[in-house]
Protein backbone atom coordinates (compact mmCIF):
# COMPACT_ATOMS: atom_id res chain seq x y z
CA UNK A 1 0.00 0.00 0.00
CA UNK A 2 1.55 3.12 -1.37
CA UNK A 3 0.38 6.48 1.18
CA UNK A 4 1.99 10.06 0.23
CA UNK A 5 3.22 10.87 3.20
CA UNK A 6 2.54 15.01 2.77
CA UNK A 7 -1.45 14.54 2.03
CA UNK A 8 -1.56 11.18 4.12
CA UNK A 9 -0.93 13.78 7.35
CA UNK A 10 -2.93 16.52 6.29
CA UNK A 11 -5.63 13.56 6.14
CA UNK A 12 -4.99 11.57 9.16
CA UNK A 13 -8.44 10.31 9.10
CA UNK A 14 -8.93 8.88 5.91
CA UNK A 15 -5.04 7.59 5.70
CA UNK A 16 -5.00 6.04 9.17
CA UNK A 17 -8.89 4.37 8.70
CA UNK A 18 -7.88 3.22 5.38
CA UNK A 19 -4.41 1.71 7.06
CA UNK A 20 -7.00 0.01 9.78
CA UNK A 21 -9.20 -1.72 6.84
CA UNK A 22 -6.18 -3.32 5.12
CA UNK A 23 -5.00 -4.09 8.79
CA UNK A 24 -8.07 -5.52 10.22
CA UNK A 25 -9.15 -7.24 7.41
CA UNK A 26 -6.32 -8.62 5.31
CA UNK A 27 -5.55 -10.30 9.08
CA UNK A 28 -8.95 -10.71 10.62
CA UNK A 29 -8.63 -9.00 13.74
CA UNK A 30 -10.55 -8.43 16.68
CA UNK A 31 -10.61 -5.49 19.15
CA UNK A 32 -9.43 -6.96 22.25
CA UNK A 33 -11.40 -5.79 25.56
CA UNK A 34 -8.67 -4.59 27.40
CA UNK A 35 -7.40 -1.25 27.92
CA UNK A 36 -5.10 0.03 24.89
CA UNK A 37 -1.56 -0.09 26.54
CA UNK A 38 0.90 2.59 25.58
CA UNK A 39 3.66 1.22 23.08
CA UNK A 40 6.74 -0.65 24.65
CA UNK A 41 10.39 -1.44 23.81
CA UNK A 42 10.24 -5.31 24.36
CA UNK A 43 13.77 -6.82 24.22
CA UNK A 44 14.17 -10.15 22.27
CA UNK A 45 14.48 -12.98 24.44
CA UNK A 46 16.47 -15.94 23.24
CA UNK A 47 14.38 -18.63 22.18
CA UNK A 48 11.22 -17.12 23.58
CA UNK A 49 7.83 -17.26 21.78
CA UNK A 50 5.48 -14.46 22.85
CA UNK A 51 1.65 -15.05 21.58
CA UNK A 52 0.12 -12.43 22.66
CA UNK A 53 -2.97 -13.50 19.90
CA UNK A 54 -4.72 -12.01 17.37
CA UNK A 55 -4.65 -8.35 19.61
CA UNK A 56 -1.44 -6.87 19.52
CA UNK A 57 0.66 -5.35 16.45
CA UNK A 58 3.92 -5.17 15.93
CA UNK A 59 4.38 -1.29 14.88
CA UNK A 60 7.62 -1.01 13.22
CA UNK A 61 8.75 1.93 11.72
CA UNK A 62 11.66 0.47 9.86
CA UNK A 63 14.62 2.70 8.92
CA UNK A 64 16.70 4.33 11.14
CA UNK A 65 19.60 5.33 8.67
CA UNK A 66 19.87 8.57 5.95
CA UNK A 67 19.89 6.70 2.86
CA UNK A 68 20.14 9.65 0.08
CA UNK A 69 17.50 7.54 -2.26
CA UNK A 70 15.23 6.93 0.71
CA UNK A 71 14.36 11.24 1.94
CA UNK A 72 11.13 12.68 1.85
CA UNK A 73 10.36 15.83 -0.30
CA UNK A 74 12.72 18.75 0.75
CA UNK A 75 15.58 16.53 2.43
CA UNK A 76 13.67 15.61 4.85
CA UNK A 77 15.39 12.88 6.82
CA UNK A 78 14.27 9.35 6.29
CA UNK A 79 13.66 8.47 10.23
CA UNK A 80 11.76 11.76 11.01
CA UNK A 81 9.21 10.79 8.41
CA UNK A 82 8.72 7.13 9.25
CA UNK A 83 8.53 8.52 12.76
CA UNK A 84 6.23 11.19 12.59
CA UNK A 85 3.46 9.06 10.06
CA UNK A 86 3.91 6.35 12.62
CA UNK A 87 2.65 8.06 15.33
CA UNK A 88 -0.68 8.65 14.11
CA UNK A 89 -0.93 5.41 12.84
CA UNK A 90 0.19 3.93 16.80
CA UNK A 91 -2.63 6.33 17.97
CA UNK A 92 -5.09 5.04 15.68
CA UNK A 93 -4.48 1.15 16.22
CA UNK A 94 -4.82 1.46 19.94
CA UNK A 95 -8.03 3.56 19.71
CA UNK A 96 -9.26 -0.18 17.99
CA UNK A 97 -8.16 -1.38 21.25
CA UNK A 98 -5.26 -2.89 20.06
CA UNK A 99 -2.05 -3.14 22.19
CA UNK A 100 0.74 -1.99 19.75
CA UNK A 101 4.20 -2.75 20.65
CA UNK A 102 6.55 -0.80 18.84
CA UNK A 103 10.00 -1.58 17.95
CA UNK A 104 11.98 1.66 18.01
CA UNK A 105 11.26 5.49 18.90
CA UNK A 106 14.33 7.15 17.41
CA UNK A 107 17.90 6.95 15.46
CA UNK A 108 19.51 5.34 18.03
CA UNK A 109 17.16 2.44 19.15
CA UNK A 110 17.57 -1.51 18.25
CA UNK A 111 19.63 -2.58 15.27
CA UNK A 112 17.81 -4.36 11.98
CA UNK A 113 18.42 -7.19 13.33
CA UNK A 114 17.20 -6.56 17.45
CA UNK A 115 14.32 -5.20 15.57
CA UNK A 116 13.61 -8.24 13.62
CA UNK A 117 14.02 -10.68 16.27
CA UNK A 118 11.37 -8.41 17.99
CA UNK A 119 9.33 -8.86 15.26
CA UNK A 120 9.62 -12.63 14.93
CA UNK A 121 9.38 -13.43 18.29
CA UNK A 122 5.87 -11.83 18.32
CA UNK A 123 4.14 -15.10 17.36
CA UNK A 124 0.28 -14.98 16.73
CA UNK A 125 0.38 -11.16 15.85
CA UNK A 126 0.45 -8.63 13.17
CA UNK A 127 3.47 -6.70 11.66
CA UNK A 128 3.35 -3.51 10.22
CA UNK A 129 6.34 -2.33 9.31
CA UNK A 130 6.53 1.43 7.90
CA UNK A 131 9.28 2.83 5.95
CA UNK A 132 9.97 5.47 3.14
CA UNK A 133 10.41 4.33 -0.37
CA UNK A 134 14.30 4.40 -1.71
CA UNK A 135 12.56 3.22 -5.28
CA UNK A 136 9.43 5.17 -5.38
CA UNK A 137 7.99 8.66 -5.76
CA UNK A 138 10.13 10.95 -3.14
CA UNK A 139 8.23 11.27 -0.37
CA UNK A 140 5.95 8.66 -0.14
CA UNK A 141 5.95 5.39 2.33
CA UNK A 142 4.98 2.17 2.46
CA UNK A 143 2.90 -0.01 4.70
CA UNK A 144 3.88 -4.07 4.78
CA UNK A 145 1.67 -6.13 6.86
CA UNK A 146 2.30 -9.79 7.90
CA UNK A 147 0.75 -12.06 10.32
CA UNK A 148 0.98 -15.19 11.97
CA UNK A 149 -1.86 -18.42 11.52
CA UNK A 150 -2.35 -20.99 14.44
CA UNK A 151 -0.67 -23.56 14.12
CA UNK A 152 -1.83 -27.37 13.20
CA UNK A 153 -3.26 -26.42 10.07
CA UNK A 154 -2.84 -26.48 6.71
CA UNK A 155 -1.64 -23.25 4.72
CA UNK A 156 -2.26 -22.67 1.15
CA UNK A 157 -0.92 -20.75 -1.81
CA UNK A 158 -3.15 -20.83 -4.56
CA UNK A 159 -2.16 -18.93 -8.21
CA UNK A 160 -5.09 -19.35 -10.88
CA UNK A 161 -3.74 -18.57 -14.13
CA UNK A 162 -5.34 -18.40 -17.64
CA UNK A 163 -4.31 -22.53 -18.52
CA UNK A 164 -2.99 -23.91 -15.36
CA UNK A 165 -3.93 -23.44 -11.31
CA UNK A 166 -0.57 -24.08 -9.07
CA UNK A 167 -1.32 -24.65 -5.43
CA UNK A 168 1.38 -24.67 -2.85
CA UNK A 169 0.50 -25.83 0.50
CA UNK A 170 1.98 -26.20 3.95
CA UNK A 171 1.03 -28.94 5.94
CA UNK A 172 0.26 -29.30 9.97
CA UNK A 173 3.90 -31.06 9.85
CA UNK A 174 5.57 -27.98 8.40
CA UNK A 175 6.01 -30.01 4.81
CA UNK A 176 5.29 -28.63 2.17
CA UNK A 177 3.18 -30.06 -0.58
CA UNK A 178 2.27 -28.75 -4.29
CA UNK A 179 0.24 -29.21 -6.90
CA UNK A 180 -0.67 -28.14 -10.57
CA UNK A 181 -3.93 -29.14 -12.47
CA UNK A 182 -5.79 -27.16 -15.41
CA UNK A 183 -8.16 -23.86 -14.57
CA UNK A 184 -10.49 -25.07 -16.70
CA UNK A 185 -11.81 -29.02 -16.37
CA UNK A 186 -15.65 -28.61 -16.47
CA UNK A 187 -16.21 -32.38 -16.56
CA UNK A 188 -14.23 -32.41 -12.93
CA UNK A 189 -14.47 -29.75 -11.26
CA UNK A 190 -15.90 -25.86 -11.16
CA UNK A 191 -13.19 -24.49 -9.95
CA UNK A 192 -9.25 -25.29 -9.81
CA UNK A 193 -8.68 -23.77 -6.38
CA UNK A 194 -10.91 -25.38 -4.46
CA UNK A 195 -10.27 -28.78 -6.65
CA UNK A 196 -6.68 -28.14 -5.63
CA UNK A 197 -7.67 -27.90 -2.10
CA UNK A 198 -9.35 -30.82 -2.13
CA UNK A 199 -6.70 -33.26 -3.61
CA UNK A 200 -4.43 -32.51 -1.00
CA UNK A 201 -6.76 -33.06 1.79
CA UNK A 202 -8.17 -35.60 0.47
CA UNK A 203 -11.85 -35.03 0.19
CA UNK A 204 -13.51 -36.29 -2.53
CA UNK A 205 -15.50 -33.83 -5.12
CA UNK A 206 -18.91 -32.76 -3.54
CA UNK A 207 -18.00 -33.35 -0.15
CA UNK A 208 -17.90 -30.47 2.50
CA UNK A 209 -14.49 -29.34 2.72
CA UNK A 210 -13.35 -29.79 6.34
CA UNK A 211 -12.85 -25.55 6.99
CA UNK A 212 -11.75 -26.12 10.64
CA UNK A 213 -8.39 -28.07 9.09
CA UNK A 214 -7.48 -25.07 7.43
CA UNK A 215 -5.44 -21.72 8.70
CA UNK A 216 -5.38 -19.30 5.73
CA UNK A 217 -6.27 -19.62 1.94
CA UNK A 218 -4.24 -16.86 -0.04
CA UNK A 219 -5.17 -16.68 -3.68
CA UNK A 220 -3.63 -14.73 -6.57
CA UNK A 221 -5.97 -15.35 -10.26
CA UNK A 222 -5.44 -13.77 -13.17
CA UNK A 223 -9.52 -13.67 -13.43
CA UNK A 224 -9.76 -9.95 -13.62
CA UNK A 225 -6.87 -9.39 -15.98
CA UNK A 226 -8.69 -12.08 -18.25
CA UNK A 227 -11.96 -10.29 -18.19
CA UNK A 228 -10.26 -7.00 -19.08
CA UNK A 229 -8.28 -8.05 -21.86
CA UNK A 230 -10.99 -10.38 -23.25
CA UNK A 231 -13.82 -7.47 -22.35
CA UNK A 232 -15.90 -9.87 -20.28
CA UNK A 233 -16.43 -7.57 -17.60
CA UNK A 234 -19.42 -5.93 -15.86
CA UNK A 235 -21.31 -4.39 -18.08
CA UNK A 236 -20.79 -0.58 -16.42
CA UNK A 237 -22.60 2.73 -17.06
CA UNK A 238 -20.11 5.87 -16.87
CA UNK A 239 -21.32 9.21 -14.90
CA UNK A 240 -19.65 12.23 -15.95
CA UNK A 241 -19.40 16.19 -15.87
CA UNK A 242 -21.92 17.27 -18.80
CA UNK A 243 -19.42 18.15 -22.16
CA UNK A 244 -16.80 15.22 -21.60
CA UNK A 245 -18.66 12.26 -22.44
CA UNK A 246 -15.66 11.42 -24.82
CA UNK A 247 -13.02 12.58 -22.27
CA UNK A 248 -11.90 9.00 -21.50
CA UNK A 249 -11.79 7.71 -25.33
CA UNK A 250 -10.21 10.68 -26.49
CA UNK A 251 -7.74 10.67 -23.43
CA UNK A 252 -4.21 11.77 -24.06
CA UNK A 253 -4.29 11.45 -28.00
CA UNK A 254 -1.38 9.53 -27.99
CA UNK A 255 -0.63 7.84 -31.68
CA UNK A 256 2.01 5.49 -31.28
CA UNK A 257 1.44 4.36 -34.74
CA UNK A 258 0.91 7.26 -36.19
CA UNK A 259 1.34 6.05 -40.04
CA UNK A 260 -1.37 3.04 -40.09
CA UNK A 261 -3.43 3.33 -42.55
CA UNK A 262 -5.89 1.91 -40.63
CA UNK A 263 -5.74 2.67 -36.55
CA UNK A 264 -8.16 0.23 -34.59
CA UNK A 265 -9.22 1.90 -31.72
CA UNK A 266 -9.37 -0.13 -28.49
CA UNK A 267 -12.72 -1.00 -27.38
CA UNK A 268 -13.58 1.17 -24.09
CA UNK A 269 -14.85 -0.22 -21.14
CA UNK A 270 -18.02 1.21 -20.47
CA UNK A 271 -21.32 0.67 -22.26
CA UNK A 272 -23.23 3.83 -21.54
CA UNK A 273 -22.53 7.71 -20.94
CA UNK A 274 -24.68 9.65 -18.69
CA UNK A 275 -23.67 13.27 -18.68
CA UNK A 276 -24.45 14.77 -15.30
CA UNK A 277 -25.65 17.95 -15.60
CA UNK A 278 -22.98 19.45 -13.01
CA UNK A 279 -20.05 21.30 -12.58
CA UNK A 280 -17.87 22.56 -9.56
CA UNK A 281 -14.40 24.56 -9.88
CA UNK A 282 -11.23 24.14 -8.94
CA UNK A 283 -11.21 26.04 -5.73
CA UNK A 284 -14.66 23.82 -4.92
CA UNK A 285 -17.16 26.73 -6.03
CA UNK A 286 -20.07 25.22 -7.61
CA UNK A 287 -20.19 26.42 -11.35
CA UNK A 288 -23.58 24.47 -12.00
CA UNK A 289 -25.80 22.70 -9.54
CA UNK A 290 -26.06 18.76 -9.63
CA UNK A 291 -29.75 18.09 -11.18
CA UNK A 292 -30.44 15.37 -9.13
CA UNK A 293 -33.78 14.64 -11.23
CA UNK A 294 -32.48 14.17 -14.52
CA UNK A 295 -29.60 11.76 -13.04
CA UNK A 296 -31.84 9.94 -10.80
CA UNK A 297 -34.08 9.22 -14.54
CA UNK A 298 -31.21 8.26 -16.28
CA UNK A 299 -29.82 5.69 -13.79
CA UNK A 300 -33.26 4.33 -13.34
CA UNK A 301 -33.60 3.87 -17.02
CA UNK A 302 -29.80 1.94 -17.43
CA UNK A 303 -30.79 0.05 -14.43
CA UNK A 304 -33.78 -0.98 -16.46
CA UNK A 305 -32.10 -2.11 -19.34
CA UNK A 306 -29.79 -4.61 -16.98
CA UNK A 307 -26.87 -2.57 -15.71
CA UNK A 308 -25.90 -2.94 -12.35
CA UNK A 309 -22.45 -1.01 -12.09
CA UNK A 310 -21.79 2.37 -12.53
CA UNK A 311 -18.70 4.80 -12.48
CA UNK A 312 -18.67 8.69 -11.53
CA UNK A 313 -16.27 10.88 -12.50
CA UNK A 314 -16.67 14.12 -11.75
CA UNK A 315 -14.26 17.35 -12.93
CA UNK A 316 -12.40 18.34 -9.90
CA UNK A 317 -13.94 15.54 -7.98
CA UNK A 318 -10.88 14.32 -6.46
CA UNK A 319 -10.47 17.67 -4.07
CA UNK A 320 -14.31 18.63 -4.32
CA UNK A 321 -16.25 15.26 -4.57
CA UNK A 322 -20.27 16.55 -2.99
CA UNK A 323 -21.59 15.66 -6.52
CA UNK A 324 -19.91 12.31 -6.93
CA UNK A 325 -20.95 11.20 -3.31
CA UNK A 326 -24.25 12.46 -3.91
CA UNK A 327 -24.48 10.83 -7.61
CA UNK A 328 -23.75 7.80 -5.89
CA UNK A 329 -26.11 8.19 -3.33
CA UNK A 330 -28.70 8.36 -6.34
CA UNK A 331 -26.85 4.76 -7.99
CA UNK A 332 -27.09 2.75 -5.13
CA UNK A 333 -31.56 4.12 -4.28
CA UNK A 334 -31.80 3.01 -7.66
CA UNK A 335 -30.53 -0.18 -7.16
CA UNK A 336 -27.06 -0.33 -8.86
CA UNK A 337 -24.88 -2.84 -6.93
CA UNK A 338 -21.24 -1.80 -7.34
CA UNK A 339 -20.87 1.77 -7.28
CA UNK A 340 -17.01 3.38 -8.41
CA UNK A 341 -16.33 7.09 -7.18
CA UNK A 342 -13.23 8.66 -8.38
CA UNK A 343 -12.63 10.30 -5.36
CA UNK A 344 -12.90 7.36 -3.30
CA UNK A 345 -11.19 4.77 -6.12
CA UNK A 346 -8.64 7.09 -7.36
CA UNK A 347 -7.82 10.31 -5.75
CA UNK A 348 -5.74 11.33 -8.66
CA UNK A 349 -5.90 15.44 -10.38
CA UNK A 350 -5.95 14.21 -13.89
CA UNK A 351 -9.62 13.08 -15.35
CA UNK A 352 -8.31 10.49 -17.66
CA UNK A 353 -6.09 8.82 -15.59
CA UNK A 354 -8.66 8.51 -12.31
CA UNK A 355 -11.45 8.21 -14.59
CA UNK A 356 -10.03 5.29 -15.97
CA UNK A 357 -9.01 3.67 -12.97
CA UNK A 358 -12.36 3.81 -11.78
CA UNK A 359 -14.31 2.44 -14.93
CA UNK A 360 -11.91 -0.40 -14.34
CA UNK A 361 -13.12 -0.68 -10.67
CA UNK A 362 -16.62 -0.84 -11.83
CA UNK A 363 -16.03 -3.16 -14.58
CA UNK A 364 -14.00 -5.81 -12.47
CA UNK A 365 -15.33 -5.88 -8.90
CA UNK A 366 -18.25 -7.85 -9.37
CA UNK A 367 -16.37 -10.32 -11.35
CA UNK A 368 -13.68 -10.75 -8.72
CA UNK A 369 -16.17 -10.22 -5.92
CA UNK A 370 -18.49 -12.77 -7.21
CA UNK A 371 -15.38 -15.49 -7.77
CA UNK A 372 -13.68 -15.21 -3.86
CA UNK A 373 -17.39 -15.51 -3.12
CA UNK A 374 -17.37 -18.60 -4.93
CA UNK A 375 -14.12 -20.00 -3.49
CA UNK A 376 -14.94 -18.70 0.29
CA UNK A 377 -18.69 -20.07 -0.14
CA UNK A 378 -16.69 -23.27 0.18
CA UNK A 379 -14.44 -22.87 2.84
CA UNK A 380 -16.70 -20.95 5.32
CA UNK A 381 -15.31 -21.07 9.06
CA UNK A 382 -15.48 -18.55 11.62
CA UNK A 383 -11.32 -18.88 11.97
CA UNK A 384 -10.29 -19.16 8.30
CA UNK A 385 -9.02 -16.08 6.62
CA UNK A 386 -9.40 -16.12 2.99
Amino acid sequence: MLLDVQSSLRNGIFVIGGLLSFVLAGAALKSSSQAPAQPTMVPPVAGQTQRGGLSVVVLDPAHGGTDPGARGTGGVRESDLVLEFSDPVRRALEAQGLRVRQTRQGNDDPSLDDRSAMANAQRGTVFVTVHVSSTGLAGTVRVYTMTDFPPGRWQFWIDRGGTFTDVVARRPDDTLAVHKLLSEDPGRYTDPAVAGIRRLLGVQEGAPIPAERISVVRLGTTVATNALLERKGEPTVLVITRGFADALRIAYQDRPRIFDRQVVRPEMVYSRVIEATERIGARGEVIIALDEDAVACDLRAAYDEGFRSVAVVCMHGYRHPAHEARIGEIARRAGFAQVSLSHATSQLMKLVSRGDTTLVDAYLSPILARYVDQVAGELKHEHLSV
